[in-house]
């Protein structure tokens, strides 16, 4: 069975709401796949007291889970539009504060290399601001969108706005991209910012600082790599997808949704999970976790 296939022979897929019936299989594992991930966050969280995870990382699974439950109820009632906006709710919003998350790993990872390498200070990480800004216009959007089921023109208002808010998150994420980029190639060249570095850094130069660079952080470096490339897929696909409409082809094509919005997160999530700050970036006496977001 292909993806934009319906899930049942008798389905009338020209009447569904997706213009496909969701595939039972597929839905089911990726309920599956968020349930697993979001438990294991929320017990690593408690395990390394990252407290922040469980609100960034372990709502994001949870916003996850509740959209993939409502495409599962969309395959078994494909005419449900409280399913319908179950789901679609759910899934645009989701991956906000996993993102949040990685801005905030970033920011210990600056802390513990050096913050006279970075143009933006941790404690001034700009990224989790814009990154609820992002949110805020897609959830103004996906409210207008969903309250106005039968005014074409509304629908279509609330669509633009939100499609504005993904553009935010992914200017964001390159943004964050850039930076992150900049902050590591001044921390390999040895270039902190003219009248950053005070007595203490300068001593760290050279050799002592680049020792910063240990296998546990470069490990965790990865996993930040790694989790920006699926936001990154991912906030491309929404724009694309937002930017031709409900009726636009690749909206309407369940493949395109289950790898490039799903499997993105799925990917993402477990890149969290497999690198977890607690377990590379332990604090120890001279390194802190940003207090003012981690605790």
């Amino acid at each position: 069975m292909s993806a934009t296939e319906p899930a049942e022979p008798h389905a009338r897929t020209d009447d569904a709401l997706y213009g496909y019936i969701p595939s039972k299989a597929a839905t089911i594992i990726f309920v599956s796949l968020f349930l697993v991930s979001t438990v294991i966050h929320c017990v690593q969280a408690i395990k390394y007291r990252k407290w922040y995870l469980i609100y960034t990382a372990g709502v994001c699974g949870m916003l996850e889970f509740a959209g993939w439950i409502g495409r599962l109820w969309s395959a078994f009632s494909p005419q449900s539009m409280t399913a319908y906006k179950l789901q679609a709710t759910c899934l645009v919003f989701a991956p906000t504060p996993l993102l949040a998350a990685t801005f905030v790993i970033f920011g210990q990872i600056i802390k513990r290399l050096g913050p006279s390498f970075s143009r933006l200070q941790p404690k001034r990480f700009v990224f989790c601001t814009c990154d609820v800004l992002a949110l805020v216009v897609q959830g103004g959007g996906g409210g207008i969108a969903a309250s106005a089921t039968d005014n074409p023109s509304q629908i279509d208002l609330g669509s633009r706005i939100m499609l504005v808010g993904i553009v935010v998150q992914l200017v964001v994420i390159i943004g964050f991209s850039v930076l992150a980029a900049e902050f590591l190639i001044r921390f390999y060249k040895n270039m902190p910012f003219q009248g950053r570095s005070d007595e203490s850094m300068r001593k760290l130069l050279n050799t002592e600082v680049k020792s910063r660079m240990t296998p546990n952080i470069k490990l965790i470096l990865y996993g930040v790599l790694l989790s920006t490339v699926f936001f990154l897929v991912r906030s491309i696909y929404r724009v694309i997808e937002l930017s031709e409409g409900w009726e636009g082809p690749v909206m309407r094509t369940q493949m395109y949704f289950n790898i490039m919005d799903g499997l993105m997160i799925v990917l993402a999530m477990y890149t969290v999970n497999v690198f977890h700050p607690g377990r590379y970036l332990a604090t120890d006496s001279k390194d802190t976790e940003l207090q003012n977001i981690g605790d």
